[in-house]
């Protein structure tokens, strides 16, 4: 009779002792998820895209455009210093070749960044974000004999990495990075196409 009293009483402290071992460990559990939210809403994870900017850009100088040089010193040319958008709003990058082997990455913008870009080459008005001298040049994208004409920089980092020629309004939200070779599209394309860890 003791000994099924003990057995008992053992049994029934077991069996609170797992109760609290499985409520211990969801409780740990729920702890480790609050802390991995709060590390990320403190370090959110860096999309790498962001690094990658289009800006607009113009062989003449404007008083607030930084100049930036290729490279190889080659070309030299000057950019706004507020970025139109970045790469994390590219929602498609191909790399591809026309019929004259031009190798190039394909572009498709997000709606937002679509917008941006439309609005900025359509713009017929100076389009520098700071006007300080108004002796400068006060067309951008001016209407050329050919059409329209004008540039778009894409920076790394500051770096200059490639500069697009507007010939033409872009209203789509789509539109060609030019590069030299096939291995320099791929590149390019899978930076545009990379996403956070």
């Amino acid at each position: 009779m003791v000994e099924t009293l003990i057995f008992k009483t053992l049994s029934g402290v077991n069996g609170f002792a797992r109760h609290i071992s499985r409520l211990a460990g969801m409780v740990c559990l729920t702890l480790l998820v609050g802390c991995g939210a709060m590390w990320e809403a403190a370090y959110p994870l860096q999309d790498p895209r962001e690094d990658l900017t289009f800006h607009l850009a113009s062989f003449t100088p404007y008083a607030d455009w930084n100049l930036r040089t290729g490279p190889l010193g080659d070309p030299q040319i000057y950019v706004q210093q507020s970025a139109l958008f970045t790469g994390a709003s590219i929602e498609m990058a191909a790399p591809m070749v026309d019929a004259g082997k031009q190798y190039f990455v394909g572009v498709k913008l997000e709606p937002v960044a679509a917008r941006r870009l439309a609005g900025a080459t359509r713009a017929p008005e100076q389009v520098s974000s700071v006007v300080r001298k108004p002796s400068l040049p006060g067309k951008l994208l001016a209407r050329a004999p050919g059409g329209w004409q004008g540039y778009i920089a894409l920076l790394e980092r500051s770096k200059l990495v490639s500069v697009m020629p507007v010939d033409q309004p872009i209203a789509g939200g789509t539109f060609a990075i030019p590069v030299i070779d096939a291995a320099a599209a791929q590149a390019l394309s899978d930076a545009l196409s990379a996403r956070p860890d």
